[in-house]
């Protein structure tokens, strides 16, 4: 009697079924089967379990069953890439929320950002030994609307653990060419600052050995930058 279901019944009620599930039902009959690989499920549950908002395939896949069993089993054991931009050691990995951008922070003390795609591409680099005498870029995070990009990091001009090791934050506004807005002291460095909204983060400062007070710090309006002269990085493509 299932095998005369119709076939538009069948894939109605499969949509709701999960991975493994769907697996299962393949070994009922062919025609559950045939059903339960049709490619508009396969892409429903790739989209629904990985959030993708794209409905195209990625360049070089030839189906969503698949691309699903790659994401499943293997990822992320396939290396797509390497970026090797980098002269030292990477210390972060930061993704920005709405999926385009990824952010590396590394002991040559630079910050970069890579756009994501086939391939993915350096879009912004900024050396802050450079720009701000830092020693090296610890932590980013983007804040949740991904216009600016917190960026934490220390100044050594001494033995680990002493008053000549500073701790930064720098804030980078990512829709006005990478430009640094605000640089902030954070102190012990390796409590790094968060956004705890989308302009306000908030940062550790040790004002002595056994007190620590957070401190907030909000981005500047456009009006109050207009008065400020701007830190841009250089060319990235000088990196």
């Amino acid at each position: 009697m299932w095998q005369d279901i119709p076939d538009t019944w069948l894939l109605e009620i499969f949509q709701y079924l999960k991975f493994q599930d769907l697996v299962n039902i393949t070994a009922v009959c062919k025609k559950w089967q045939r059903v339960a690989l049709d490619e508009t499920l396969w892409r429903k549950l790739m989209r629904r379990t990985y959030n993708l908002k794209s409905t195209d395939l990625a360049p070089g896949k030839d189906s969503w069953y698949s691309e699903y069993k790659r994401f499943y089993y293997h990822t992320p054991a396939i290396e797509s890439e390497v970026l090797t931009n980098h002269t030292d050691e990477v210390l972060d990995v930061a993704f920005s929320h709405n999926g385009k951008y990824v952010c590396t922070t590394s002991k040559d003390c630079t910050v970069k950002v890579w756009e994501i795609g086939f391939p993915t591409t350096l879009k912004y680099s900024a050396d802050l030994k450079e720009m701000l005498e830092w020693s090296l870029t610890q932590y980013a995070v983007f804040n949740k609307t991904d216009d600016y990009l917190l960026v934490c990091g220390v100044n050594i001009n001494g033995p680990y653990y002493n008053e000549f090791f500073m701790g930064h934050g720098a804030i980078f506004d990512m829709t006005q060419d990478f430009t640094i807005i605000r640089v902030m002291g954070m102190n012990p460095p390796h409590l790094f600052a968060d956004w705890a909204d989308t302009e306000v983060c908030l940062g550790g400062y040790a004002t002595n050995h056994d007190h620590l007070t957070i401190n907030s710090f909000k981005v500047p309006d456009k009006r109050t930058r207009m008065n400020q002269e701007p830190v841009k990085p250089p060319d990235p493509r000088r990196y």
